[in-house]
């Protein structure tokens, strides 16, 4: 008996409280009446504008003034709870939801896994509730009811229980602004998101003086602008973009509270803001991309070996993404796999590291790429120990080199092919077999790269291909007629050097028709693929790439394609080393013999965020040409289109 008198007490006082908040609300109804009209009146031209029939319009508006209707009335509803299994019978269960300020009142079992609860609530809305058992500290939802998503942070999904006749509404045909409508929020929790919708525009507009404007003229003149004012410029853009990241963070959890209050001023305010911030976000870092882009930096600690190459900004969280440039021994890094990469944060940046200059990039990359103290060379030599082939190391250079800091990794034959350094990742090397005439690696596959440089010539600029041969190999291109064929040019004889080429690339109508080996078994066919590329096409370096510039696609443009080894029908080879004209940004990370043909390609870097805007200029780049992949048709026209919106 006293069981029943508490539990019609907890009613009492339940529905006591709801009553007051009615009462509470019933002025703020009035207040609001006209604008909900108003509302109406604009959601109905919206409908209209998206062509729904008349009856699909009335559908709506009817429901419009029911729930208006509805929520000035309390009604009677059944909130439940339904497990999967069975429950313990000594568990209890307790509701919590907006209802009632989310304060737990005991439910009543009615069997072995459902619970129910009876109250009175405000009509014409959707009530968010949870269940919590005493034998778990877990807020539960039942996915046999309908679902609420969190609308803000901190916010868990809820079970939906409608205060009306579902029988008068198709909740599956209703937009989700109705939808939205018709959600219950307390007077509690309303004031809990208006004191944090206010907190965080305080905290906005507090920073909010701390924005200042970049200088356009400097942006726009940054091709000539003299050293320290670009460290100074760009210093001030990542100071800039750390105080924009805050504040689009405040923004956000305003957006969220606003939109949960169902403020729609406050709603359109915040997407305004939101927008603004990002658009100037975005400028910013497109003049950060810019500055760092193909720059090598130091740590300022003076160690020789702590240079870095700059990867690329990320916007996201307002760091420097920097590779290591090589190993505690000197080594150059060749990691693929960003083992070596690092974020910097702007303090950090700032603080620790220095940009080379470019007189000093010029001259630190030229001893990067051709100093042979940054290759590890390992000889070796075959030899049987216990009667297992096996292989020892007869020469290791730079001498002082401690094997220890290596792993060597060994091919299917049990014999050296690449090294890794234990925490830099896999370096350059250049492994060979003491006495060995023929060090084709047969395992391979060749990639050669390629342009047109006449109608009758092809310019060979880089070629992937492993020799383990102690001296260097030669390589020679022989474009055939139309009337000739391959067979006719399998005898290697002396060339222009009165050297015997090793390779022999075939060329006829403009392509690689075959790679020909002069081997210990005769003449072999190699597999190959030939990558083509032309002057001004148009190309993209993918965000994932060892090569990458951005967390997005980069579309550029071919500037220059430099010349290496001319094969001419009918005339000798000619062979030319050019040197690219821009700021080198990356090197080829393979392993090729043919070192003398590195293959940088200069372009201009259109787009940083896979043509979804360019840049106000092009960054001016020397990439390997390994890095880079043809663009498909559809980004081509995008691109066109983007850039005859530019002229206009």
């Amino acid at each position: 008996m006293s069981e029943n008198i508490q539990e019609l007490q907890s009613i009492i006082e339940t529905q006591t409280e709801q009553i007051n908040q009615l009462l509470a609300r019933e002025q703020e109804l009035l207040s609001l009446e006209q604008e909900q009209i108003s509302n109406l009146e604009v959601k109905t031209q919206k409908i209209i504008g998206l062509g729904y029939t008349e009856d699909r319009i009335k559908y709506w508006t009817d429901h419009q003034e029911t729930i208006k209707a509805l929520q000035k009335e309390l009604v009677d509803v059944t909130f439940g709870y339904s497990a999967r299994g069975a429950i313990a019978p000594d568990v209890k269960a307790s509701i919590i939801g907006e209802f009632n300020d989310w304060k737990p009142e005991p439910m009543t079992r009615i069997s072995n896994n459902i619970f129910i609860y009876k109250t009175k609530v405000l009509g014409g809305y959707l009530h968010k509730f949870r269940t919590v058992l005493s034998s778990q500290p877990d807020q539960l939802i039942d996915y046999t009811q309908s679902l609420s998503p969190a609308q803000f942070a901190g916010e868990m999904s809820s079970n939906l229980k409608e205060s009306f006749d579902s029988k008068l509404f198709c909740l599956n045909v209703l937009d989700r602004e109705l939808l939205l409508s018709m959600l219950y929020m307390s007077p509690i929790t309303k004031e809990k998101l208006q004191s944090e919708f206010q907190i965080n525009k305080a905290q906005f507009d507090e920073l909010e003086t701390g924005v200042s404007e970049l200088d356009h003229n400097l942006v726009n003149q940054l091709q000539t602008l003299d050293e320290p004012t670009i460290r100074n410029l760009l210093q001030q853009s990542l100071g800039l973009n750390k105080i924009l990241s805050t504040q689009l963070q405040f923004l956000k959890q305003c957006g969220e509270s606003a939109g949960a209050l169902q403020e729609k001023l406050l709603v359109n305010q915040t997407a305004e803001l939101i927008s603004s911030t990002t658009q100037k976000m975005d400028q910013i870092s497109d003049v950060i991309k810019q500055i760092v882009a193909g720059r090598f930096i130091r740590n300022k600690d003076n160690n020789n070996n702590n240079y870095f190459m700059i990867q690329g900004y990320n916007e996201a969280n307002n760091k420097i993404h920097i590779i290591r440039t090589f190993d505690p021994n000197g080594i150059l890094i060749t990691d693929k796999y960003s083992q070596s990469c690092q974020q910097l944060d702007e303090a950090t940046f700032t603080s620790q590291y220095q940009m080379l200059t470019p007189e000093e990039q010029k001259v630190f990359v030229n001893d990067m790429l051709s100093n042979s103290s940054h290759v590890l060379n390992l000889k070796y030599q075959r030899a049987e120990v216990d009667g297992q082939k096996k292989y020892e190391l007869v020469e290791i250079h730079p001498s002082g080199i401690n094997l220890n800091d290596y792993q060597v990794m060994h091919n299917s034959q049990g014999l050296p092919s690449y090294v890794l350094h234990s925490s830099a990742g896999e370096i350059k090397c250049r492994i060979t077999e003491s006495g060995k005439e023929f060090s084709y690696d047969k395992n391979q596959y060749i990639t050669i790269y390629t342009s047109e440089h006449s109608p009758t010539s092809l310019n060979i600029f880089h070629i992937h291909l492993i020799d383990e041969s102690e001296d260097q190999q030669i390589l020679q291109a022989c474009y055939i007629r139309d009337d000739q064929s391959i067979s006719d040019f399998q005898t290697f004889e002396q060339d222009q050097n009165g050297q015997v080429p090793r390779y022999k690339v075939i060329i006829q109508a403009q392509k690689v028709q075959a790679i020909l080996y002069n081997g210990q078994n005769g003449v072999e066919n190699l597999n190959f693929c030939e990558d083509r590329f032309d002057q001004n096409s148009q190309n993209q370096i993918n965000s994932y790439d060892i090569h990458a510039l951005s967390q997005q696609q980069v579309i550029c443009k071919i500037a220059k394609i430099p010349l290496g080894l001319i094969a001419i029908q009918d005339q000798p080879n000619q062979l030319i080393n050019e040197d690219p004209l821009f700021r080198l940004s990356s090197f080829c990370r393979e392993r090729f013999h043919f070192d003398q043909w590195p293959g940088y390609i200069d372009i201009n870097v259109k787009s940083l965020n896979e043509n979804k805007s360019l840049l106000l200029n092009d960054i001016k780049l020397a990439v390997p040409v390994c890095a880079l992949k043809l663009v498909g048709f559809d980004a081509q026209e995008n691109l066109k289109k983007l850039m005859q919106k530019n002229q206009q």
